[in-house]
């Protein structure tokens, strides 16, 4: 993720990283645009908090660190990696194969910390998706089970993995659908983790997270088959081993 044959240390006036594919000035123009954006609102800003602000532009989504008060100011300092942890953080879920939003660079300088990311924007939330699909009738009852299938098999392969994702709700999930292929793309990689084995408490805790995060429409039937098909072939499986999980 720093230099490499992908990625480079030649950010010009900043530090930092960058895809040898994307020019700095690329770059620039949209750091330009998040900051117009900011200030215009509308549909280009994704997210706009006291710690950070999120835009699409150009192709790529920026990410900025707000460093608005001292202590964030001096965490910035004494701890710059926890700033640029996202763009490593993708950049080791797509070296595992996981499916996310590739890294493009990483500026830091003149007051400002700033990650750039691959747009997914042609995706939708998984919850958006469920929601609206199962509203429609867009997906038939065949149609559900292979996504409830396919995103326990996803999680259970993240777990196997070792890769805990913080915050594992179903806004962090990008549905891509292509004929009968169903995959999914992890996004806000800022608290994702990699662990020799993920134990008990974090799996309950992510399962936790997905299951509040998903819309009543889907079923307690389909939720059940959904932990089965998760918990198969680990110390979860079993009736006793769900029933422990449930309390």
């Amino acid at each position: 993720v720093e230099e490499s044959q992908t990625f480079t240390a030649d950010v010009g006036p900043y530090a930092g990283w960058r895809r040898r594919d994307t020019a700095l000035e690329v770059l620039t123009a949209a750091l330009a645009a998040h900051d117009r954006a900011v200030a215009a609102g509308g549909p280009a800003v994704l997210k706009a908090s006291a710690k950070s602000r999120v835009t699409r532009s150009g192709g790529l989504v920026v990410k900025e660190a707000l460093l608005s008060t001292a202590r964030r100011r001096l965490a910035a300092l004494v701890a710059p990696n926890r700033f640029r942890a996202g763009y490593e953080n993708a950049q080791r879920l797509v070296v595992r194969g996981v499916g996310t939003a590739a890294p493009v660079a990483f500026l830091r300088g003149r007051g400002r910390v700033v990650t750039f990311y691959e747009d997914l924007g042609v995706y939708p939330r998984l919850d958006h998706r469920v929601r609206d699909a199962l509203h429609t009738g867009a997906w038939d009852r065949r149609r559900l089970r292979e996504v409830v299938d396919a995103s326990a098999d996803f999680v259970a392969r993240l777990h196997r993995l070792g890769v805990w994702h913080g915050d594992l709700k179903a806004c962090n999930w990008l549905v891509e659908e292509r004929g009968g292929h169903v995959a999914f793309r992890l996004v806000d990689t800022d608290r994702v983790r990699f662990l020799p084995a993920v134990d008990r408490a974090r799996r309950l805790r992510n399962v936790a997270q997905l299951a509040a995060s998903i819309p009543r429409a889907v079923s307690r039937t389909d939720r059940l088959r959904w932990w089965r098909r998760y918990a198969r072939g680990t110390p979860l499986e079993g009736r006793e081993a769900r029933r422990a999980a449930a309390r």
